[in-house]
């Protein structure tokens, strides 16, 4: 995820300090604050139409920055002078007054296509940008966003949409059942390509149709038990706007960069972004739902936890998520509220299960579970990320009951690891690395640089003890547009690569995690390659059972059979942290934190105190 830099400028003009905070992406003007040398708030002002400029060159494949005028680098915005300006006098949003909720996160924002979208901060930002069909509340209940009710038929084939009147996208467009129509049936139409990424999302699911503005009806092969869930995945993109990229292949929908003017739907509109990954959104008049509390929400990304901190505890910013564990009590001591949620998150370290690895004894069954014995997750977690669980099942203890109880993960046992690698008949070589087919069991691991910092720290652990036993690997960091591609190499033959690490964060159904090795996610969330029909046609009996005991049991039969199988070795389960200063109030809950990709209400109904 690397990234460019910008050149910024402070403007001096007499005793004050002008910040420029965005140019006029949608509403034509440039926002500024006036600061007094004090550093109390003077104004709120204009200047002349700029209007937008074309993206800049791509940083990476994948990712798009906006070009901005002589703008100011995103540090500037966290000065401590403007920290005096975060909340206006009556701390509410809309035509009362401007309020800025100033958001750090250590997860870059990339990607302004949300068919492309594959970081935690892209899929957040997302749900604040685009209608959903329901969401989540602070309860982890389903409840309505832009659909206002549903119903579905006897035989659970038939799915029916209610949807919220007269609304409109930011460009002023009748936001309709037809746009809702549109976007599920492009994914239905493109899922073994262009959005494979989505292709769970509408498992089973026939065709979307609209029989009038403000109802749509969702047609099943067969009953799906992951409607609601899964629909909760997907933001609506306008037709008017999409239309066009999504014939073909559908290759037009990947490569639309979708920088700007963007037209959304949801409470907040991306008005800039620039190349020190900050990002200024600012409220949707147009918004169908309830009005947010703050009229505007910056996001900055922190390339350390440590600055994040530092800025936190300066008053330069009002909320933060994924604060790592061992950085809690320091956030608490600062006068901050720090909340601990059991997060989704599942961190794995892939063996690439598929037909073209690019050294074939790595899928060796004595080989995975040598690996798997010289994980030593307890360390892991003392010394990279405090507060996590070792992990055994791909389904995280967030799902609740639903997870295999029974699964334990591998003790770690650098002498069983060797007797099961000598029992492969992969024996030592003179540098006491072991030799496999004739060449040394050196291997590259694919990295995703999202991991950077703690990530760093687990790969050190189990480069050291792989040595222990043999194995060397070495570490390659590829950032979110990188990663992907090298994983399904060409065509989706997952070819050319041995071993990576990621980690994926979840939905509240546990499906999503059980689907991580369904057949139909090659290209997807599949990132081992395994695809097998006994664990195949156990998946698909879960996804259409609806009968909740048996689902059940299903669940837990596909836990037990990843784990023994080992695509992927599970090694730990991150708790969620997310901090915000005492003078912000009405934060909801969520496994990812209040600003996250389940809900909108749990971030937008904030408030100044």
């Amino acid at each position: 995820m690397h990234h460019g830099q910008t050149g910024h400028r402070r403007i001096l003009a007499s005793s004050y300090l002008v910040i420029i905070l965005s140019s006029g992406v949608r509403s034509g003007r440039l926002s500024c604050l006036t600061v007094g040398p004090s550093g109390q708030c003077r104004e709120r002002c204009t200047r002349p139409r700029l209007g937008f400029r074309s993206p800049l060159p791509r940083l990476s494949e994948g990712t798009v920055m906006f070009r901005r005028v002589r703008v100011v680098a995103a540090a500037l915005l966290l000065l401590a002078g403007v920290s005096a300006c975060s909340a206006s006098s009556n701390g509410s949003g809309g035509s009362g007054g401007s309020t800025l909720l100033r958001v750090g996160t250590l997860n870059k924002f990339e990607q302004t296509n949300p068919f492309n979208a594959f970081n935690f901060t892209d899929y957040f930002v997302q749900q604040m940008e685009y209608p959903y069909l329901i969401q989540y509340n602070s309860q982890n209940k389903i409840v309505p966003d832009f659909a206002t009710s549903w119903t579905t038929s006897p035989d659970g084939k038939t799915w029916t949409f209610h949807l919220v009147p007269n609304a409109k996208w930011s460009d002023g467009q009748p936001l309709t059942s037809a746009d809702v129509a549109f976007t599920l049936n492009t994914i239905i139409k493109y899922q073994t390509g262009a959005t494979a990424l989505d292709e769970a999302y509408v498992s089973g699911m026939q065709d979307a149709t609209a029989p009038d503005p403000n109802t749509v009806v969702l047609h099943y092969k067969g009953p799906v038990a992951t409607v609601l869930a899964y629909l909760d995945q997907v933001p609506i993109v306008p037709k008017h706007v999409w239309e066009k990229y999504a014939g073909g292949n559908g290759s037009g929908i990947k490569s639309f960069p979708n920088s700007g003017p963007i037209v959304a739907g949801g409470p907040f509109i991306l008005e800039s972004l620039n190349s020190s990954n900050f990002a200024l959104f600012k409220e949707n008049p147009h918004f169908y739902g309830p009005k947010p509390k703050f009229s505007e929400f910056g996001l900055q990304y922190y390339a350390t936890a440590d600055s994040m901190i530092q800025a936190l505890k300066a008053g330069q910013l009002d909320y933060a998520q994924f604060l790592p564990q061992e950085d809690a009590n320091t956030v608490k001591a600062a006068g901050l509220d720090v909340n601990t949620y059991p997060g989704l998150n599942v961190y794995f370290f892939y063996i690439n299960s598929g037909s073209h690895p690019a050294h074939p004894e790595i899928d060796n069954p004595l080989v995975k579970e040598a690996m798997a014995h010289a994980m030593d997750r307890q360390r892991m977690v003392q010394s990279a990320y405090p507060g996590s669980v070792p992990g055994a099942s791909i389904v995280p203890p967030a799902n609740g009951d639903w997870v295999n109880s029974s699964l334990k993960p591998e003790t770690f046992d650098l002498k069983l690891a060797n007797q099961l690698l000598d029992k492969a008949g992969y024996m030592k070589g003179p540098n006491g690395i072991r030799i496999a087919n004739g060449h040394p069991m050196s291997y590259t691991v694919l990295f995703a640089s999202d991991l950077t910092g703690p990530g760093d720290r687990v790969f050190q652990i189990i480069q050291q003890d792989f040595k222990q036993i043999g194995i060397s690997i070495t570490q390659k960091t590829l950032d979110a547009s990188a990663f992907g591609p090298a994983i399904y190499g060409s065509n989706n033959t997952y070819n050319g690569w041995d071993l990576a690490m990621e980690g994926i964060g979840g939905i509240l159904d546990p499906g999503f995690a059980v689907g991580y090795f369904d057949c139909a996610n090659l290209g997807g969330w599949n990132f081992s390659g395994w695809c097998s029909k006994s664990y195949q046609s156990v998946f698909d009996e879960q996804n259409q059972t609806i009968n909740v005991a048996k689902r059940h049991q299903l669940v837990n039969q596909l836990q037990a059979m990843a784990y023994n199988a080992r695509p992927a070795i599970v090694l730990f389960y991150a708790e969620t942290i997310d901090v915000h200063s005492k003078q912000w109030t009405g934060f909801g809950s969520d496994p990812y934190g209040a600003f996250n990709s389940l809900s909108k209400v749990t971030f937008t109904q904030a408030h100044h105190v």
